[in-house]
């Protein structure tokens, strides 16, 4: 059976609305995909206009160029990986991770079905 997972990337702050939302077929467990989504938001910094880039980071010229980036990562042939409608909430979905812009950072949040939020350490196991 697989883990399934929904992912949405906001617009912009925690509480902005849903730019678009991936859902993910499989492995969508914290040390899965959440590990995953971490590991490519770590990567890059949010910047307003491309410059030179002083940092060493990817820069995505705001959360709408890191979705794009996002997608082409996660997406590895066909199947696994899909545009969903808005804030969709399927009822076979295990884990849910909010992707959102804290000043030039990209944070990830996730909770677990019953609303349970995913503990830091949990990306790690």
């Amino acid at each position: 059976m697989s883990t399934r997972a929904i992912v949405n990337l906001k617009s912009g702050g925690v509480s902005s609305p849903t730019l678009v939302t991936v859902y993910n077929h499989s492995d969508g467990y914290p040390s899965g995909l959440g590990r995953d989504l971490k590991t490519i938001a770590a990567r890059y910094e949010i910047v307003n206009g491309i410059s030179f880039n002083k940092s060493g980071l990817l820069q995505a010229n705001g959360i709408e160029c890191f979705a794009a980036a996002l997608i082409k990562d996660l997406k590895q042939g066909a199947g696994g990986i899909y545009i969903y409608p808005l804030d969709s909430k399927p009822s076979d979905v295990e884990y849910f991770y909010t992707i959102y812009q804290k000043n030039n950072k990209i944070v990830v949040e996730g909770t677990d079905y019953k609303g349970k939020k995913i503990k830091e350490d949990e990306y790690n196991q």
